[in-house]
Order: C-alpha cells, then sequence, then structure tokens
C-alpha cells in the first residue's frame, strides 16, 4: 500500500514535518524529523539511531502520524532495513538536505542511524 501522488509530492516539498507517535503509557508526543520520498514510497530516519525517542515509540507501536502543512496524516510504519531501501533513502537525504544542512545530513548517514530507516505506509 502506497500514498497518492499529491500525499508524495508534499512530503518532497516539505522542510521538516512533525511525527506523532503514542509512548507505551500512552501519552500522544510529537518531534519534528526530516521526510523523503521518492515516487512511490515515504520515508523517516532517527538521526538519534535507536536512542530516538520516536523511532522507539514506533518501534513499540507501529502506528502514528505525519502533520504536514497543517493536516495530520495517519501512517504505519516497517522497518526498511534492506541493504537496497537504505541506500535509497541515504540518497534521497543527500539530494534533499545535503547542500542546506551538511552537518545534520551526514550525522543521518552514520552507520548507527542507518538501521532506524522506516518505511511509511498509509493507514
Amino acid at each position: 500500500m502506497s500514498f497518492d501522488a499529491a500525499t508524495l509530492e508534499r512530503f518532497r516539498a516539505a522542510e521538516e514535518v512533525e511525527i506523532e507517535t503514542v509512548s507505551t503509557s500512552g501519552a500522544a508526543r510529537r518531534a519534528v524529523i526530516w521526510i523523503v520520498a521518492n515516487d512511490r514510497d515515504a520515508y523517516v530516519r532517527s538521526v538519534r539511531g535507536d536512542r530516538g525517542r520516536w523511532y522507539r515509540d514506533l518501534r513499540e507501536r507501529p502506528s502514528g502520524a505525519i502533520l504536514v502543512d497543517g493536516e495530520r496524516i495517519a501512517v504505519r510504519v516497517a522497518p526498511a532495513g534492506d541493504g537496497a531501501s537504505v541506500e535509497l533513502v541515504s540518497e534521497l537525504l543527500r539530494a534533499k538536505y545535503g547542500r542546506r544542512s551538511r552537518a545534520s545530513t551526514a550525522s543521518m548517514l552514520l552507520p548507527e542511524t542507518l538501521p532506524t530507516t522506516l518505511r511509511l505506509e498509509p493507514v
């Protein structure tokens, strides 16, 4: 299952989005993150590796939401840990953010962040 073309374009155009998760205690939380998309899928990756709170929340409860342009889009996440997906996301991150924020982009490409690559699916 994939997002429609208009939603994928909104993800590609957004510099940052908010991700909404629910903790194991039931508390809703939001964090500002980067998002990338190609013409078929959307992805996120934790800059803090597996220490990222939103990432840990989604590993426990794989449903959340992306807030973009004032709209809340319900999502489910799936690990995208295969080599081809990880490299695709790294390339998308370099292309989208590399010129604007070299140091932050480099942080998203560190070995400890790569396993936190998640594919988003619409709910």
